[in-house]
């Protein structure tokens, strides 16, 4: 896999070039560019907001050594992500992937038609569907160090007689 990567301190810029290792030739591009912000709101804690950028260039279908079928298309996805400090120990997150909620395939392969008879399939090309648009909301923080078992669970003193 080749790999040129820009970087400064809020924005991340990388550029790959990697070889299938189940298909030779197979070999596909894809941009990714990061860029992140942290921001104090007056009045609150520590805001951070960012968001990512991937670009996929075509790829050759797995299982077509010479390329002589159409490529699966590039596509491109978005992703934003902020928090937000609740207190010094806990934070809040949100991260939606795929905000414009873009329709597109991983991958592609063949397979044979006649594995499933009962279907009348045709064509011999599979396809991977891309995950759809998803949002998530969570909190992160730290939990209060443990009490030593010992201080817990001491012994009961013995008895005096």
């Amino acid at each position: 896999m080749n790999s040129l990567t820009l970087s400064s301190r809020s924005i991340h810029l990388q550029m790959l070039t990697a070889m299938s290792s189940c298909a030779p030739a197979t070999t596909f591009r894809e941009f990714r560019a990061t860029a992140s912000s942290r921001r104090r709101v007056p009045g609150h804690r520590c805001v951070t907001v960012g968001g990512d950028l991937n670009v996929i260039g075509p790829q050759w279908l797995i299982g077509d050594p010479s390329n002589l079928n159409p490529q699966v298309p590039a596509y491109w996805l978005v992703k934003v992500h902020s928090t937000y400090q609740v207190t010094k120990k806990r934070r809040g997150l949100r991260l939606v992937r795929n905000l414009f909620n873009q329709r597109y395939y991983t991958s592609g392969t063949f397979f044979e038609t006649d594995s499933f008879p009962y279907l009348n399939l045709t064509d011999p090309r599979t396809f991977l569907p891309g995950m759809p648009q998803a949002a998530y909301v969570g909190v992160r923080g730290k939990l209060p160090r443990a009490v030593r078992s010992h201080e817990t669970f001491a012994p009961a003193p013995a008895p005096r007689t």
